[in-house]
């Protein structure tokens, strides 16, 4: 699709649109047809790639082209906190505004030193199951590769909860390097206590300060 300055594109756009060049698929245009309220031209795309899957596993694979830097200042803000609690915490608070797909996000210990990060995902009762598992696994993968970019790729997860199996337990346990269960219809990753208060090594208390103060109209 080419641009047009009668579209607006968000964050989303790039990292869809990286993963459909990687897959070599050409999307419809998502100007055409009408639907039932407005939309952004990312909302469409990711419904149509989500419901054309193959697989609910190819969902990892899109996941993984969610980048920081796609999510403007919100995501300079992220990089720049001071650890990984705070960035959490900015995440509960201003960056579900930018993701209508989850209901909330809760930290809570799950045993003497470890957390668990509940993910609650808005429900999609009029896609098929194999899409919303797809849906679930993007969400899994992208928040994966979000805590992997804080942590400049040292992350140590415990374990990892899916909603209902979806496949193969072994390719999910290979693809997020830990012991991955199936329940309920949310996500939980369990992570050690204390990489709550890990450091991010790009922090930065002006840059993250100054990057509150810049999005400050986007949050509230």
């Amino acid at each position: 699709m080419s641009p047009s300055e009668n579209i607006q594109y968000d964050f989303e756009w790039r990292p869809l649109n990286n993963y459909l060049a990687a897959q070599r698929i050409t999307p419809p245009d998502m100007r055409q047809g009408s639907a039932a309220e407005p939309r952004l031209p990312s909302e469409a795309l990711y419904e149509w790639i989500v419901l054309n899957g193959r697989s609910p596993l190819e969902g990892l694979s899109l996941g993984e082209h969610y980048r920081l830097s796609d999510y403007g200042v919100a995501g300079l803000a992220l990089q720049s906190a001071g650890t990984v609690g705070e960035a959490l915490q900015l995440i509960k608070t201003n960056m579900l505004l930018f993701r209508k797909d989850i209901r909330g996000i809760a930290v809570r210990r799950s045993s003497c030193d470890t957390v668990d990060v509940d993910i609650d995902l808005q429900d999609k009762p009029d896609w098929p199951q194999s899409a919303r598992l797809y849906h679930a696994n993007v969400l899994a993968s992208a928040a994966y590769a979000v805590f992997r970019d804080l942590l400049l790729g040292e992350l140590e997860l415990v374990r990892l909860r899916l909603p209902e199996r979806n496949g193969d337990v072994r390719a999910y346990e290979e693809y997020f390097r830990v012991p991955v269960y199936f329940a309920g219809a949310g996500i939980t990753f369990t992570l050690p206590e204390e990489l709550l208060e890990a450091e991010i090594a790009t922090a930065n208390s002006a840059v993250f300060q100054a990057s509150l103060a810049l999005g400050s109209k986007a949050f509230n």
